[in-house]
């Protein structure tokens, strides 16, 4: 009785994840879906000879190189991606490993991008606020935050290889940013 259990609890853990196809062209570092329906998906990629961003309109099955705007060899050194709660269209994407680092915004899903202002480290996480499509902050060398949908930056904080960042759940004034050295919390939208 016990194999049998084992055997259909090994069947049913198998059938959970599928290997899709691609994209196949350097490293994958983040993923981002910009519909309820997962349909439409966007996945940049770093690597030293290839990469960049790429997009899939039927749920993963196929893949584009989506990277109007974003020169090569910036390209290459994609790290994140994060997009609007409140406009799924509104898209920003990071580089980290690069010196210096870039963000670029896309309004029509990832098509097209134009470079922000942003000239701080690696992006290691961004976020834009709940339900907002101009208040974003992101996470690297330090604490950044924009009220234009990502087009100019403020440094907030500085921190050593800051990670992560959440917002409390049905509080966004909280957030909590995760960094090399612990930790952080602020209680007024990050300022």
């Amino acid at each position: 009785m016990n194999s049998i259990f084992f055997i259909l609890l090994l069947t049913v853990s198998q059938v959970q994840w599928h290997q899709m196809n691609g994209p196949y062209m350097g490293y994958i570092a983040d993923i981002e879906i910009l519909d309820d329906s997962g349909t439409n998906l966007l996945v940049c990629t770093w690597n030293s000879f290839s990469g960049g961003m790429y997009r899939s309109t039927d749920g993963a099955q196929t893949w584009l190189i989506s990277s109007a705007g974003i020169p090569p060899n910036i390209g290459y050194g994609l790290n994140r991606i994060g997009s609007s709660p409140a406009n799924r269209n509104i898209v920003l994407c990071g580089t980290g490993f690069l010196a210096p680092n870039y963000v670029y915004k896309s309004t029509d899903g990832g098509q097209n991008w134009i470079t922000t202002s942003y000239s701080g480290g690696a992006v290691n996480d961004i976020k834009f606020f709940p339900q907002s499509n101009d208040t974003v902050i992101l996470i690297g060398s330090g604490i950044y935050k924009s009220y234009d949908g990502g087009i100019t930056w403020a440094l907030k904080h500085t921190v050593t290889n800051g990670r992560a960042l959440c917002f409390k759940r049905n509080t966004p004034d909280t957030i909590f940013a995760a960094t090399q050295l612990g930790v952080l919390i602020s209680t007024n939208q990050g300022e």
